[in-house]
């Protein structure tokens, strides 16, 4: 049944752990584990390889509604140190995941709640899609924006830098693989009028939406091949979204993949999304004028589907909710791909 959820104005405007060699849109690719931890690759219970918060449950350093007894969402793993150095620091060296570039570093603790974190861009993937390295002691100096990595370079080294007190024997790695939001991420921050100012760019943490790394790396981990449009379309689909717009939003120009059907740009008249239960978008199907099933509207937002039992380990990331109402995170992740304007 289709519900009009929400109405909005869119705006016109070294030593390597786990490696294994995977086949990705036809090209070989290494996947990595990020720290010399081998516990994961050897099927070791997440005890072993993830880092708990205080309260000691390994869970809570996984992927998901893990903490504060599951009603705050995790957006990657936490991924705990095994070499300390004479006073307690975490020495472990980080490795990139795969081949990429060097996409945004930040050496400045106090700017974020990553602390010291690097993103790298996967842009030789289909979708192209990041991988994020946050907490980090330090960071290699020779990297800057640019800088073409392989699989295994060393990043850094493990820390826990952040805008908050990560205790010495809580010291891990936050790891994070997703996609980027917007290209307009400035604009949209600017609207918002935030008190503090966003001091990196496009790549700042509200505009990237990552999926599970374990899953990621379980689904790849005993193969010779893969395809990570597949990954992405084996996701489970939590709900369907109908958007009522003209504007081809410039997430899909920049994950083409991600399209199902050809776009007519004189009779696109809005988009059907298909979302994960933590507001991933995984499948867009543009609509023509003779594709709707009820008189067009601009700028609505209708609830096509939804399949409540896919969504509810990430009840709380406050995508829709069980009466079928949209909640605040979706409605930012909207935002952010519509160029919505507050009015």
């Amino acid at each position: 049944m289709m519900r009009v959820l929400f109405k909005v104005l869119l705006n016109s405007i070294p030593l390597i752990a786990v490696a294994s060699t995977i086949n990705l849109q036809g090209a070989a690719t290494r996947l990595v584990w990020p720290t010399p931890n081998t516990a994961f690759r050897e099927g070791l219970g997440m005890e072993h390889y993830l880092q708990p918060t205080q309260s000691g449950d390994p869970q809570s350093g996984g992927f998901g509604c893990v903490r504060n007894k599951g009603t705050r969402f995790h957006e990657g793993v936490d991924l705990k140190a095994l070499r300390h150095d004479s006073k307690g620091e975490a020495s472990d060296p980080i490795y990139a995941a795969m081949d990429g570039k060097v996409a945004y570093v930040n050496r400045v603790p106090g700017k974020s709640s990553y602390g010291r974190y690097i993103v790298l861009m996967h842009d030789g993937q289909k979708p192209a899609f990041y991988s994020l390295y946050a907490h980090l002691r330090l960071i290699e100096p020779h990297l800057e924006t640019g800088f073409v990595v392989k699989a295994g370079d060393t990043l850094g080294i493990m820390g826990r830098s952040a805008t908050y007190t990560i205790p010495k024997e809580r010291a891990h790695l936050h790891f994070e693989i997703g996609l980027q939001l917007s290209e307009a991420f400035q604009e949209w921050y600017d609207l918002k009028k935030f008190e503090s100012p966003n001091e990196h760019g496009d790549l700042n943490g509200m505009n990237l939406i990552g999926f599970d790394p374990l899953a990621f790396f379980s689904v790849f981990r005993e193969k010779d091949s893969a395809d990570f449009d597949d990954y992405l379309g084996n996701l489970a689909v939590a709900f369907t979204l109908r958007i009522n717009t003209r504007k081809t939003p410039n997430f899909i120009r920049r994950y083409p993949s991600l399209q199902k059907g050809e776009i007519s740009d004189r009779t696109l008249v809005g988009w059907d999304v298909d979302f994960t239960g933590f507001g991933l978008p995984v499948g867009w199907k543009p609509l023509s004028n003779d594709g709707l099933l009820e008189p067009w509207k601009e700028n609505r937002v209708i609830l096509l589907d939804s399949k409540p039992g896919n969504g509810i380990r990430f009840s709380c990331r406050n995508t829709i909710s069980a009466d079928g109402s949209m909640g605040s995170h979706l409605s930012q992740v909207l935002e952010l791909l519509f160029k919505f304007q507050p009015r």
